[in-house]
C-alpha cells in the first residue's frame, strides 16, 4: 500500500471541510475515506516565535499510489498560499 506524509501549516479546520467534501465517508473526526483512497490528520504542536504562530498537521495518505497521487496534487492546489 501506498503511502505519503505532508507536515501542513493549513489550519485543521480547512482541511476537514476540505476532506468531508471530497471523501465519501468520516471515519472518526480527522480520518477521511475515498475510492482508493484514505487520509489521517493529526495534530501537532503549533509552531511559533515572537511574531508567527503557525498551525501545524501531520497528513498521511494512504491507498492505490494512482489515486493517491490525484488526491495529493488537488489538495496542494487546493492550499497553495502565495507570500508577499
Amino acid at each position: 500500500m501506498f503511502s505519503y506524509e505532508i507536515i501542513s501549516g493549513i489550519e485543521m479546520k480547512e482541511m476537514i471541510e476540505y476532506f468531508k467534501l471530497i471523501s465519501k465517508v468520516q471515519k472518526e473526526e480527522h480520518r477521511f475515506v475515498g475510492d482508493g483512497w484514505t487520509v489521517e490528520l493529526t495534530p501537532l504542536p503549533r509552531s511559533s516565535n515572537q511574531r508567527l504562530n503557525i498551525p501545524r498537521t501531520k497528513v498521511m495518505f494512504y491507498g492505490n499510489e494512482t489515486v493517491c497521487r490525484d488526491i495529493i496534487m488537488k489538495y496542494r492546489y487546493k492550499f497553495m498560499r502565495g507570500g508577499g
